[in-house]
């Protein structure tokens, strides 16, 4: 599911993500200019004769996609919204057995959320692979994202994705969440932050109060053996085995400047290893040691 916005919403233009000014041209220097594509060092169009796109691109067996996921301004301003009501009051209990955590959760929703319809939400990585689920009262849906996707990333996906198709059932309804990713909360009670998906996951809850419905967050803590949540886990483990894109949003330019950072460093080390003279110096060192 792409990140689709209601039509109040509106995208940072493109003048307003791009830097007039130029860094020496080192890989560190490539990663972090990533969230800025206009700059004329990857637009062969522009630049022709010299532009470390073409140059790269071979290097790294990738075709470099370098259009970031874009922040979003409301016709709202951040302050007229409703905090999301989050609680992270399960992460201030000391390590405990399983059963603890159980008790604690089952006693939070049967006394304060007991006719809330639950949604479960979870990201997964291993390895270049990303995936996220969701479930909506049992109900399991699960995507692979694109592979310069975080698992910080993915997990705010699942919330985002998971209220993006609350929509389509009949409101008004009562949510409560339960998700183990505490930094994607943590994030979200920045009604400021300058992150595009949390951005985008502030204004669904707006609209969802406009309806009548209410959504709830609850931390609960991983692998705890409930059920719902462990079925969700188990879903965005098995999302990494898709074989193609399932859901191909856009990454955050943080994301990718990780990414092909990683890359173009690894891509490096190759290169480095592959020398001859480097070959000589590391025999050098072995010998050196015996």
């Amino acid at each position: 599911m792409c990140l689709q916005l209601p039509q109040s919403i509106k995208l940072a233009s493109a003048g307003e993500q791009c830097y007039s000014t130029m860094s020496p041209l080192t890989a560190y220097f490539l990663a972090s200019t990533t969230q800025f594509p206009q700059i004329p060092i990857f637009l062969p169009s522009l630049c022709p004769q010299n532009s470390l796109r073409l140059s790269l691109e071979p290097q790294l067996g990738k075709h470099l996609r370098l259009k970031p996921l874009p922040p979003v301004y409301s016709s709202s301003p951040s302050w007229t919204f409703t905090s999301p009501d989050i609680r992270l009051d399960l992460a201030t209990i000391p390590r405990s057995p399983n059963s603890t955590y159980q008790k604690r959760i089952k006693s939070i929703i049967a006394n304060e959320f007991p006719s809330h319809t639950i949604c479960c939400t979870d990201g997964s990585k291993s390895g270049s692979k990303t995936g996220y689920t969701f479930s909506i009262n049992g109900v399991i849906t699960h995507h692979r994202l694109r592979n310069s996707t975080s698992i910080f990333s993915a997990e705010l996906f699942a919330i985002y994705s998971c209220l993006s198709r609350l929509f389509l059932l009949p409101l008004p309804l009562k949510f409560l969440f339960l998700s183990d990713s505490f930094s994607s909360l943590q994030a979200m009670q920045d009604p400021y932050s300058p992150n595009p998906t949390v951005q985008r996951i502030h204004v669904l809850p707006h609209s969802l109060s406009s309806s009548s419905s209410s959504s709830a967050f609850l931390w609960i803590s991983g692998h705890i053996d409930l059920p719902q949540p462990d079925a969700v886990n188990l879903a965005a483990k098995q999302s990494l085995l898709f074989t193609s894109i399932t859901d191909p949003c856009l990454s955050p330019a943080y994301d990718l400047k990780t990414y092909y950072h990683s890359l173009i460093n690894l891509s490096w080390h190759n290169i480095w290893y592959t020398q001859l003279l480097t070959k000589l110096l590391q025999t050098a060192h072995l010998d050196m040691k015996k």
